[in-house]
């Protein structure tokens, strides 16, 4: 064989003898057995269906990534997985694909196409709510391994989020649309997949005449941005907490929209209209005596 070959061979070995008296016998084929030399390692390709792909660290969208980078693929619903091996001597069995969903191994069920006599096509389908990770590894029958893949996170969630808001106030007056001291607001929002960058309030701060209050916007603006910066809320789990206060002495609406990054809306929470008014009345008693 020529040395390129020898890298790679696959037939039949043939035999055929001369003696030195010039007799030559018919040549013999082993035609039960078929000979392989293989030096390649098999390569492979992994791509899925499009995502909305964010980076791990920032939680912001990232336009194109590559294998090994710190990004999470979102699907809403399901993930489309096409494995791409280029091996001339390729069995499907021998290749093992490992689905990792919530942190539990499977095997998923592939099915294998061949587009070429070395490029050979396996896809599967991912569903279901969950975090998973697909893992890729092969050998060929003459040992040569192929590089391990491994995914980077994937996420499939459709599942709505939950809004919820608690009250508490040291003072609050017999008539529960007044408060005569700081009236606290502990907003609490269930999802896995949560980014305070999704949250909407809209709050507005008038006056007994439906005017707004001095500084209402500065007031209600600061309190909405707030709600959006990532340090004002605390985790447990799928389980995420901030808390507001209003402070300033006017009558407040209240109203607090979520959508998660998949576009899974949370049911809208609208407060009742409620006062926070911290100074006691004024005025003159006068007396006539007759």
């Amino acid at each position: 064989l020529r040395a390129d070959e020898a890298k790679q061979y696959r037939g039949n070995i043939t035999v055929t003898a001369t003696d030195r008296a010039g007799n030559t016998c018919a040549k013999n084929t082993d035609k039960s057995n078929v000979s392989v030399v293989d030096t390649i390692s098999p390569t492979r390709t992994v791509t899925f269906s499009q995502a909305r792909v964010l980076s791990k660290a920032t939680m912001t969208d990232v336009d194109a990534y590559a294998e090994g980078d710190k990004v999470i693929l979102y699907y809403e619903d399901k993930a489309e997985v096409t494995i791409r091996v280029n091996e001339a001597n390729f069995y499907a069995e021998d290749v093992v694909v490992t689905l990792t969903k919530d942190g539990a191994n499977s095997t998923p069920e592939v099915t294998w196409t061949d587009e070429s006599a070395d490029v050979h096509v396996g896809k599967f389908t991912i569903s279901g709510d969950g975090d998973y990770f697909v893992k890729v590894t092969y050998k060929d029958r003459s040992g040569n391994a192929m590089k391990t893949y491994t995914s980077q996170e994937i996420r499939i969630d459709n599942t709505a989020p939950t809004t919820s808001v608690a009250y508490t106030s040291a003072a609050e007056a017999a008539n529960v649309k007044y408060y005569k001291a700081d009236r606290r607001a502990v907003i609490t929002i269930v999802d896995h997949n949560f980014r305070a960058d999704d949250v909407v309030a809209k709050i507005t701060a008038v006056d007994v005449q439906g005017n707004k209050i001095e500084n209402a916007d500065a007031i209600c603006g600061e309190l909405s941005a707030y709600l959006k910066d990532r340090s004002s809320w605390s985790h447990d789990g799928d389980v995420h907490t901030a808390e507001v206060t209003f402070a300033a002495d006017a009558q407040y609406t209240f109203k607090i929209s979520y959508k998660d990054i998949n576009g899974n809306a949370a049911k809208t929470y609208t407060a009742d209209p409620f006062v926070v008014d911290h100074a006691a009345p004024v005025g003159t008693v006068v007396a006539e005596y007759k």
